[in-house]
């Protein structure tokens, strides 16, 4: 989920000042709705109490503005459509302005450099539903942050060429020191050659192209210390001339050829024309 999109609420909420006592009774003396009252018993667990309520505010908008409408864009000398709720759980208020008129779904104006912001939650593939949109730490939720089309003969830099680069540049190993679920893994190394924390893991793609992912080892996650590890991918193939972008919670680090192949089938079968 955008990380802006349940940090405006709070904000939301500051400005508007505290609740007064009487504002909150009155609140609850509405009999909540099955997705408020999901909302409210996150809150009441995952929330200090002057956040609750500009987090079931938000749980309100979701309920009323959830949709599943077609986002139309043009780009690369194509027509894509995907379902609303792959971007945003609050669609209908979210992309008001580019609502068709009179008709259904979004019309994005053209001109973007690239596609992308699609939320997928593993294994279904999904978008946002009425209850996933509340965790933005989801273990599940994959961020697919940039798809882009480039044009025959780009002078993108390929991903053969970029691990060629780092290689010789030498500051991953010359040759892989880590083998995980089918990948393998190229340390970052010091000047020393100590190897540090973050690998550049490779393989191949069921197309045949060369698969590359950013992250610590999922065997030793606590070494680098960080409180919630993820795995980045970036690729750019020139026979397709798709670049991708996207990540992941590390926990989902042996699905990484389930996770490239099932999110790529989707997103190209957006592509309408």
């Amino acid at each position: 989920m955008n990380r802006r999109f349940f940090s405006r609420r709070l904000v939301g909420a500051a400005i508007s000042g505290m609740i007064l006592p009487g504002c909150k009774e009155k609140e609850q003396s509405v009999e909540d709705s099955v997705v408020v009252a999901r909302a409210r018993a996150y809150a009441d667990e995952h929330f200090l109490p002057q956040h609750r309520a500009a987090f079931i505010e938000t749980a309100r908008d979701v309920e009323k503005y959830y949709s599943t409408a077609l986002i139309k864009e043009f780009h690369g000398g194509h027509t894509f459509a995907w379902p609303a709720n792959f971007m945003a759980p609050d669609a209908r208020k979210r992309f008001e302005k580019f609502a068709i008129p009179g008709g259904e779904g979004f019309q994005f104006p053209p001109g973007k450099p690239a596609l992308g912001q699609w939320r997928f939650f593993w294994p279904t593939m999904s978008g946002y539903d009425l209850e996933n949109w509340m965790n933005e730490l989801d273990p599940r939720l994959i961020e697919y942050v940039i798809y882009q089309l480039h044009p025959s003969g780009s002078d993108t830099i390929t991903t053969e060429q970029s691990m060629a680069r780092l290689h010789a540049s030498k500051v991953i190993e010359l040759e892989p020191g880590l083998r995980r679920h089918g990948l393998e893994g190229y340390r970052w190394i010091l000047p020393d050659g100590t190897p540090r924390d973050l690998v550049e893991w490779v393989g191949k793609r069921q197309d045949g192209g060369l698969f590359r992912m950013s992250c610590v080892d999922p065997e030793y996650p606590q070494k680098a210390q960080v409180p919630y590890p993820q795995c980045s991918v970036s690729m750019f193939d020139s026979d397709t001339g798709e670049e991708v972008v996207y990540r992941y919670p590390l926990k989902l680090f042996e699905h990484w050829k389930s996770i490239e192949e099932q999110t790529r089938k989707i997103i190209r079968s957006w592509r309408t024309r």
